[in-house]
């Protein structure tokens, strides 16, 4: 049985403020004159990779939201835009609809998309009104090239079935984007600048929504098996286990990894999504991060490089026993400079890594690298989980 709405909206209020969330909305959409409607529905709709202690970066919030309602026809029922200029994580709706089987597009920071012909996005869905059709065709394999100095787009799209009454849904948006956090740390005997970190090979365009290479797109464990997206808590693929949404899964691995963030085996245990497509379009190349604001760091200290975010990539490993013509892989790459007995700077050869463990780039995925530079050479350590924002394990020097 359905709790009252006006009960769950109470519920949801407390929530927001008890649950530590860095903000939550809740917008109650005027909808007394669809007295021809007779669904009711009530939209929880949150960001995968959210911060329980505040401290979620502006950028990757909420600051609008627009989430459009197709029917089994195709057509435009509900098209809501909403700006939200402190940014959230966690945005309430409520309005009426008609029952039966629907779509919902869901895109937060829609203004830092635009689109091939020049436009934006904004513009685009602002024309688009109830009755009209033909959204899916403009949304399902939108391609942009993301611009992460402004707030990072989100997306996801989910198929419910709405009843006569009272309607309750938790939804979830995804990042847009894959991020890079980079520490380096210097353990010499001397001091060092950094001539040249670089990652390759990165896109450098999206699709808008993920845009899956089957129809039954699942995830792929460390046994080379492929599942459907099934998340137990022992990691176990049962007969009449019910598939989750690919968003509500991630939603569920993020909070794992925030729980067991020095479990560096937890990605190949609860899976990769691999069956993928990014752009045809899309050039995949080296990335140089700048390193020419990097101060010379010194001996036996540590130094945090500034966040990065790129597109999803599908840089396809060479030879994969994990899973052949799905597994990637990405090379890493760092030089330095140190001062000679002579007090003169020489530059080191390049050290290069690939690593084993980041076996997909699909969007959410959050990557943070250390670096340790040592007499002898240098050491990697990489830590590969969804977006989450729970801070690199602490270095003791």
């Amino acid at each position: 049985m359905r709790k009252p709405l006006y009960i769950t909206l109470y519920a949801l209020i407390v929530l927001c403020v008890a649950g530590g969330l860095q903000s939550c909305i809740y917008d109650n959409y005027d909808d007394s004159d669809d007295t021809d409607r007779g669904a009711v529905l009530l939209l929880r709709i949150g960001t995968v990779g959210t911060s329980r202690a505040g401290i979620t970066a502006d950028n990757e919030l909420m600051h609008s939201l627009r989430f459009i309602l197709v029917d089994a026809s195709g057509r435009i029922e509900h098209n809501h835009h909403a700006t939200l200029n402190n940014g959230t994580d966690l945005y309430l709706h409520r309005c009426t609809v008609t029952p039966g089987h629907k779509k919902i597009y869901i895109i937060a920071n829609e203004e830092s998309v635009g689109t091939e012909d020049g436009t934006s996005l904004t513009s685009l869905l602002d024309g688009l009104g109830e009755g009209e059709s033909g959204i899916e065709n403009s949304l399902d394999h939108l391609v942009f090239a993301p611009d992460y100095n402004l707030n990072i787009p989100m997306s996801s799209m989910y198929e419910v079935d709405l009843v006569t009454g009272n309607n309750e849904e938790q939804l979830y948006v995804v990042r847009v984007a894959t991020k890079f956090d980079v520490r380096i740390i210097n353990s010499r005997s001397d001091d060092v600048n950094i001539d040249l970190f670089s990652i390759s090979s990165l896109a450098d365009e999206s699709y808008l929504l993920p845009v899956f290479s089957t129809p039954d797109a699942g995830i792929y464990t460390t046994d080379g098996v492929k599942h459907p997206f099934i998340f137990n808590s022992d990691f176990s693929f049962n007969p009449g286990d019910q598939p989750l949404h690919w968003a509500d899964w991630l939603k569920l691995a993020s909070e794992e990894s925030n729980a067991n963030a020095d479990d560096e085996t937890l990605a190949d245990k609860r899976g990769w999504i691999m069956e993928y497509n990014i752009p045809a379009t899309a050039t995949q190349s080296v990335c140089s991060w700048d390193v020419t604001a990097i101060e010379t760091i010194k001996s036996n200290t540590v130094i945090a490089l500034p966040t990065h975010y790129y597109p999803e990539g599908k840089r396809i490993k060479d030879s994969s026993t994990f899973a052949p013509g799905l597994e990637q892989e990405y090379e890493f790459k760092i030089q330095f400079s140190n001062p000679d007995t002579e007090g003169e700077w020489t530059i080191s050869p390049e050290f290069t890594t690939v690593f084993p463990n980041l076996r997909a780039l699909f969007r959410n995925t959050h990557v943070m690298l250390d670096i340790t530079l040592t007499d002898a050479g240098v050491k990697w350590r990489i830590f590969v989980r969804p977006w989450n924002l729970r801070v690199q394990p602490p270095i003791i020097m």
